[in-house]
């Protein structure tokens, strides 16, 4: 498949491995993080010095190269020697954190693929010791309960059944069939696989990319249906830049501002070439990755696939049309998508009750806002145990708590949520002038007329540890709020926090990298609406503004 696309990943891929080669320490093997720290997964890499070993190109320094081959070697050394006797591994992150034992299913596929790539280059001794180190996580792939639809079982699926054709084993390809089969039945109509009761556009990653891989792989279950609603979800919940909309996540907030394109994966758009309003997707989305830090372990992955489809493996469907227009309005599932001008509200009224697990976020936050100047304005994401981060606070006549998460949602028309938290229905409606300016418009309807209310306004400037580039000050009776190029204006009295540290489930200590952070401010309406205009400012440089409450 020759492309644009692939033509920009195999040139990324090239100049990221050079990039990444340098990571690695040649005693152990590993690839190392910029603190010294090492993850699993950071082995991964092993298959794209494979890919770029046995794949000419212009401008590839790799092929055939004893230098490639080296370096792939060591890489899968380095997880032999971190495996117990019944071949897991221990989890480790970058942090020194240790997670448990595990078969680690991004790493086990991607040495799987390594493995296949280049098993007849390998010595015999090397090969037969990665068939051993190999074996026991396929072995346990294919016993897995099909009945157990989770994103990782499904990806070991995909894995186990791949290994079960070039291994011979019937077993396991039957084990993987019955699992990706239940999996296609599982999602949602509208394209997403349910995790805490709703979307998370970060996993749905994970179960399309698996699912784009089987079929590329040759799987006998007909995914290309599950496949279509996939692709128009992903088509749905993209910003304009590419970044996922974080905001009817009921699990991550891995909203990034996208300077960094390692931080932005390919993983599953495997999946999308299997339409043409896939690879559509895959085109609308260059502009969000690196020329020379990409992936690549998944950048590997999809360029082999790249390389073997032809039109026939391809499905017209188009998917959504205008998703990657300045203009663009949809309604998928409970989520309500905006743009005019390249502007975009995203509205979610994906409601569930609060779980226990530290995986589960309680879903409280339901609007978010994007500009191309400005980047994220409003957002950021769901939280977990911290009641002031939602978009609305509902209280007794006393001010005490009386609830912050709703029973229900629904989308009350286009631009318009309504959500339901028993003593009172609160409603978030948005719109975008034709010059830009983006009005949101919050509103209450009190069983109790005493009752007292707050607004949440996440606001996502650009932070680091010792300056922010915000300017705050009132003008008459509204508060202003101007930070990368945007201005944010209300009137009522509020209090700011910066920054408010959201949770991070993926820290042992919960605690986020400073940009998931947002600065919060907390709004006390005086009546039942609150206006929140958003409109474009004059990028200024600011210390923090004076009425900070201290770090949470």
């Amino acid at each position: 498949m020759e492309s644009k696309a692939r033509d920009f990943f195999f040139k990324a891929l090239v100049k990221s491995a050079e990039n990444y080669r340098k990571t690695m320490d040649e005693k152990t093997g590993r690839f190392l993080a910029s603190n010294g720290g090492w993850a699993v997964t950071n082995q991964d890499a092993m298959v794209a010095y494979a890919y770029l070993y046995v794949t000419p190109g212009k401008e590839n320094p790799y092929f055939q190269n004893p230098e490639a081959l080296d370096t792939v070697i060591k890489a899968a050394q380095a997880l032999r020697d971190w495996q117990y006797p019944d071949g897991q591994v221990e989890f480790i992150k970058i942090d020194g954190s240790k997670w448990g034992p595990i078969y680690m299913p991004w790493t086990f596929y991607h040495w799987l693929e390594t493995y296949i790539l280049i098993r007849d280059l390998l010595p015999d001794e090397i090969r037969k010791d990665w068939e051993i180190g190999l074996m026991p996580a396929m072995e346990s792939y294919g016993k897995q309960d099909p009945e157990k639809i989770h994103n990782i079982p499904v990806w070991q699926a995909m894995c186990v059944h791949r290994a079960g054709k070039f291994f011979g084993r019937e077993d396991w390809i039957e084990n993987a069939d019955a699992l990706i089969r239940n999996t296609c039945l599982a999602q949602d109509e509208c394209g997403f696989w349910p995790e805490h009761k709703g979307p998370t556009t970060t996993y749905n990653f994970v179960y399309t990319h698996a699912l784009g891989l089987y079929r590329f792989h040759g799987g006998k279950v007909d995914v290309l249906e599950a496949l279509k609603r996939a692709i128009r979800f992903m088509q749905v919940y993209a910003y304009p830049n590419g970044a996922l909309v974080e905001t009817i996540d009921g699990r991550t907030k891995k909203y990034s501002r996208l300077a960094d394109g390692a931080k932005t994966g390919t993983r599953a758009l495997p999946g999308c070439l299997s339409t043409r309003g896939g690879q559509r997707f895959i085109e609308a989305q260059l502009n969000k990755y690196s020329p020379d830090r990409v992936t690549l372990a998944d950048t590997a992955i999809l360029l082999i696939a790249m390389d073997q489809i032809d039109d026939s493996f391809v499905d017209p469907d188009p998917g959504f049309e205008g998703f990657d227009q300045p203009d663009f309005t949809a309604q998928y599932g409970l989520g309500n998508i905006v743009r005019k001008g390249n502007r975009e509200i995203c509205l979610s009224a994906y409601t569930a009750p609060i779980t226990e697990s530290r995986w589960g976020m309680d879903r409280q936050m339901f609007v978010s806002v994007w500009t191309p100047e400005s980047d994220l304005v409003l957002g950021g994401g769901n939280s977990k145990n911290q009641v002031d981060l939602s978009t609305f606070v509902i209280k007794n006549r006393d001010g005490s708590l009386l609830s912050y998460i709703p029973s229900k949602g629904k989308i009350a028309a286009n631009g318009k949520i309504s959500l339901d938290y028993g003593a009172a229905v609160c409603s978030v409606a948005g719109d975008i002038s034709d010059n830009g300016t983006i009005t949101l418009q919050y509103t209450i309807d009190k069983k109790d007329p005493k009752l007292q209310w707050q607004v949440g306004l996440p606001l996502k400037p650009e932070l680091d540890m010792e300056k922010a580039e915000i300017i705050s000050y009132r003008n008459g009776c509204e508060n202003i709020f101007e930070f990368n190029g945007a201005k944010v204006r209300f009137e009522g009295d509020c209090r700011v926090i910066l920054p408010s540290r959201t949770f991070n489930p993926y820290a042992e200590d919960g605690k986020p990298p400073l940009e998931e952070c947002v600065m919060l401010v907390n709004v006390y309406p005086k009546g039942n609406s609150l206006t929140v205009t958003i409109e474009p400012a004059e990028k200024k440089l600011s210390p923090y503004p004076q009425n900070v409450i201290s770090e949470r």
